[in-house]
């Protein structure tokens, strides 16, 4: 009988191919996650951020939060209805995909259904009206005209 040695019977152990490559799949997955989270989470953010409401859709909603409050005889109410609150991130002037800021303070203009909202915090170059307007309803008291 021939002997065989350990030298000659010599077999190295290898992975499989499928668990290289699964290797390689989850590095270049690490890879990613840690770029979107390193510096990519900035820029997915300005890209949702900076999508502007339509102007159209916004003059209707305003339209129907007026006839919502038209009946309502509570000023507290009033002043809180979302035809005197609801703000809206629209682009207006100029038409450019992007929500239209302050040129002063380069704020983002808030806009609201009513122009004659004003808010005592957010300076009058910062607001602005949808353009619908609701006679009988005076936003800053809260009072029926």
């Amino acid at each position: 009988m021939k002997r065989r040695g350990l030298i000659n019977n010599k077999r190295g152990e290898a992975l499989p191919l499928n668990v290289i490559i699964i290797a390689i799949i989850v590095i270049v997955v690490l890879v990613v996650v840690l770029l979107i989270f390193i510096g990519g989470i900035a820029g997915l953010q300005d890209k949702f951020k900076s999508k502007a409401d339509d102007s159209v859709l916004a003059a209707r909603e305003c339209e129907n939060y007026c006839a919502n409050i038209q009946d309502e005889l509570n000023p507290q109410v009033v002043q809180r209805s979302a035809f005197c609150n609801k703000v809206y991130r629209l682009d207006v002037a100029p038409l450019d995909g992007k929500i239209d800021t302050d040129p002063t303070s380069k704020k983002q203009i808030s806009y609201y259904c009513d122009i004659n909202n004003k808010k005592p915090d957010i300076s009058s170059s910062e607001i602005d009206g949808v353009g619908v307007s609701c006679p009988s309803i005076d936003c800053s008291s809260g009072n029926k005209n």
